[in-house]
């Protein structure tokens, strides 16, 4: 009985210690199961807790959103305004400088007509006048700009090369067609025409030549013509005169 009762004994000592086993692994998922719940729980609190820049976030969000718009708008403003300074510059230019060419270009034509036809009336024809809205630098560049080039066919070229009784002639058929282009352009023409003093030390070939000018061709277009001189060259010459004398600062007319 001795063998057999030690076998029981131990047999049930390892039973019990099995059994305890049992009880402590039990015990042990009763613990890991309360502590997932509580991880579970506490998991839950946290995903119900607002994030604390959250708001801040959004509201930074926001705040770009409308500058962003705001930007684009005053893009938008400014292209217009860039397009307007460039029609106001575009304009300012035409009219200032583009314009003004664009007119004396037109007119270029009609005045080398009419200063060829008073030049061939006033006795010189070897002199020539031309009308420019170009020119031409020293360097071979141009720019955009009103030039008179005269010249003439006896050899000088320019203006400074004739002599002073060319250049008067010269000035005063530009004058003329200078009129003539203001006649065209007014809606009636003035039969009044005043010239003070436009000549001085002509001598008698250009004198009798202005005279005889003004008395056919310019007389044909003018009722009254009063030329104020001091040339004897040309006083000389004309028919119908008043004499002024200025005294102590009083201008009187002598028969």
């Amino acid at each position: 009985m001795g063998p057999l009762r030690a076998m029981v004994q131990e047999h049930t000592a390892q039973i019990q210690h099995g059994a305890q086993l049992v009880r402590d692994r039990a015990e042990l998922a009763k613990g890991m199961g309360n502590l997932a719940d509580s991880l579970k729980l506490e998991l839950r609190h946290k995903q119900e807790e607002s994030n604390p820049w959250g708001e801040e976030i959004d509201k930074v969000i926001v705040t770009c959103g409308k500058l962003a718009a705001e930007a684009q708008a005053a893009q938008v403003k400014l292209d217009a305004i860039d397009e307007e300074v460039h029609h106001v510059s575009f304009w300012r230019g035409f009219f200032s400088k583009e314009l003004k060419l664009q007119l004396f270009e037109s007119a270029c034509p009609f005045l080398a007509e009419r200063t060829r036809y008073h030049l061939d009336g006033l006795r010189n024809p070897q002199i020539y006048a031309e009308f420019n809205t170009i020119k031409r630098l020293a360097d071979g560049t141009a720019k955009d700009e009103f030039t008179v080039r005269v010249f003439s066919e006896t050899g000088g070229d320019g203006f400074d090369s004739l002599s002073g009784g060319e250049q008067q002639i010269v000035s005063f058929a530009i004058g003329l067609a200078l009129a003539d282009l203001a006649t065209a352009q007014a809606q009636g023409s003035s039969g009044f025409l005043i010239l003070d003093e436009p000549f001085s030390q002509l001598d008698s070939r250009n004198s009798e030549a202005i005279v005889e000018y003004l008395t056919s061709d310019i007389g044909k277009a003018k009722e009254t013509i009063l030329l104020i001189s001091n040339e004897d060259e040309l006083k000389t010459l004309i028919p119908n005169r008043v004499h002024v004398v200025k005294k102590r600062g009083v201008s009187n007319i002598e028969r």
